[in-house]
């Protein structure tokens, strides 16, 4: 859950500097390079280091979409990577089972029969 978690806010953030730049300088080449270094900065900055990659490669892969619909793109690949987070933790549980959980139906089997 908390490589979910770090994904999803590093798919924001690359998707989020892609957005503000867009707005702001165009949809140049330097502006690919320029949005690729302050993602990883910032990725690096705040210690996101497992996902950064993930971060530039939204960035740069949102923005050639970036034609007249620049929120919803952003709103489409945050919800997309938010989709396959849930599927794929939907899909860990239901097929693996955790090796605490048997240790943990245990251990409430003898509170419950304590009582």
């Amino acid at each position: 859950m908390r490589n979910g978690w770090t994904r999803l806010l590093s798919a924001c953030i690359g998707a989020g500097f892609a957005l503000f730049l867009f707005y702001t300088l165009g949809a140049h080449p330097i502006v690919y390079t320029f949005i690729t270094i302050i993602t990883l900065a910032f990725c690096y900055y705040m210690n996101i280091g497992k996902f950064r990659a993930i971060a530039s490669v939204t960035a740069i892969a949102i923005l050639p979409t970036m034609a007249g619909a620049e929120l919803y793109e952003y709103i489409t690949r945050v919800m997309s990577t938010l989709v396959g987070i849930i599927m794929s933790s939907i899909m860990n549980i239901a097929l693996y089972r955790f090796p605490s959980v048997t240790p943990f139906k245990r251990r409430v089997k003898n509170v419950d029969a304590g009582d």
